[in-house]
């Protein structure tokens, strides 16, 4: 486990703009081969996990913000000993003059800083879009003779067909479609089975898409892996390698940053990313990269999964975790979406979080993104917590006391009479 902050090459400047483009990556998704719908709310409350920049940006940096926190929360955040850096909007950040440090360097940010003569951290957006692109990544690891899952890249409903065929024969009831663009479950559709895949084939026939499309067996997984890679000229490092907690839908609940490994598997996942870093460093690429990858129930190491040539929160929350991880053995993230009439104030949910999980003096909670936001007459929060314990059984219990923990419209009235 290794701090970032510590290890970046920013060329001995301090003038370090961050910037949390996060809902970026999906305007590039142009396939419309997989029926969704926009969930605006959503999309707000991803956009505010910008807050997590605050944990690694240093106090004499900016930070661009699209929305201001509360004051509680940033107050809290400086009882826990973040020395927060300096915050600005984003119509006053864009005009800093100063090194822009992107979650994700795309074509705009790359122009935005052309025009303002500043310059960016990383290698350029063309490099970033292909090896996000979930399609492109296979074919590279392919090329590089990884191991992959079973599948194949279509182009239309009867290569779709085809393939799903032959998984069929190789015993694959569950499958996975991915697009090429789509992080966090956005850019991938589970198969549960053939009346599933049919619906979507039958969608995409109708309207004719014609685009690369990649059809995968879903194989059993055991353990879900993250690599948090740093790819610089004045050194690269394997920064971290954590544990994904995903649901059934390929949906992130959470990490786990403190795993344990059998020690022979961790050296062989330790081996294949350091020949991603040695690749990726001859295509060219810097900066930050996080890759999924799997061991499935029959002990098969997947070491690419997909690729994320971009920050992500396990990069912006490494700082935190090197500060826990001598201390405390057991080291989780979680968060909760919810929503109610009320407008929640953050000390009232703090409270409310700590009368219900009740630590203890070995452990403890840490409230690392408060997003909030109203539609519709109703107030939508969502909330990322990082627990820590030195007993595997208190930290089970806090774990399963937040997942079961509900938010309520009555809960709200509670609060307001206070």
């Amino acid at each position: 486990m290794k701090d970032p902050a510590a290890l970046f090459d920013f060329m001995g400047r301090n003038d370090v703009i961050w910037f949390g483009n996060m809902n970026q990556e999906q305007s590039w998704d142009q396939t419309k081969a997989l029926p969704v719908m926009t969930d605006h709310v959503q999309n707000e409350l991803v956009l505010q996990q910008e807050q997590q920049l605050l944990l690694i940006a240093s106090k004499d940096h900016h930070v661009i913000m699209h929305h201001q926190p509360e004051p509680a929360f940033l107050a809290y955040l400086e009882k826990q000993g973040v020395n927060l850096p300096r915050m600005v909007q984003k119509e006053d950040g864009l005009k800093l003059k100063g090194l822009i440090v992107p979650y994700l360097l795309d074509e705009s940010v790359e122009q935005d800083s052309s025009l303002e003569k500043r310059k960016f951290y990383g290698s350029n957006s063309t490099l970033v879009k292909r090896f996000n692109h979930k399609i492109s990544t296979r074919k590279w690891a392919e090329e590089h003779q990884f191991t992959v899952t079973c599948g194949a890249v279509c182009q239309n409903a009867d290569e779709l067909k085809q393939t799903y065929e032959e998984l069929r024969a190789n015993h694959f009831s569950k499958m996975v479609l991915k697009i090429p663009y789509g992080s966090s479950g956005k850019g991938l559709r589970i198969l549960k089975n053939e009346r599933e895949f049919m619906q979507l084939v039958t969608f995409i026939e109708r309207r004719k898409i014609q685009t690369d499309l990649l059809l995968e067996g879903w194989h059993p997984i055991k353990r879900s892996l993250n690599a948090q890679l740093l790819i610089q000229e004045e050194g690269s490092h394997l920064l971290s390698i954590t544990e994904q907690k995903i649901n059934e839908d390929g949906i992130y609940l959470g990490t786990d940053f403190a795993p344990i490994y059998e020690l022979d598997k961790k050296r062989e996942y330790e081996v294949s990313m350091h020949r991603i870093i040695e690749l990726l460093y001859e295509e060219g690429y810097r900066g930050v990269v996080g890759v999924d990858s799997i061991i499935d129930e029959n002990e098969q190491l997947i070491p690419i999964i997909e690729i994320n040539a971009r920050f992500t929160q396990v990069t912006y929350l490494l700082p935190i975790i090197c500060r826990f991880f001598s201390t405390y053995e057991y080291i989780e993230s979680r968060f909760k979406r919810f929503s109610c009439s009320a407008d929640l104030p953050f000390e009232d949910v703090l409270t409310e979080i700590t009368e219900a999980l009740d630590p203890g003096e070995d452990g403890g909670f840490f409230i690392y993104t408060f997003g909030k936001t109203r539609a519709a007459d109703m107030w939508h929060y969502r909330l990322f917590i990082l627990f820590y314990h030195m007993k595997k059984d208190k930290q089970i219990h806090m774990l399963t006391k937040f997942d079961d923990m509900e938010f309520s419209a009555e809960r709200g009235r509670e609060f307001a009479e206070k």
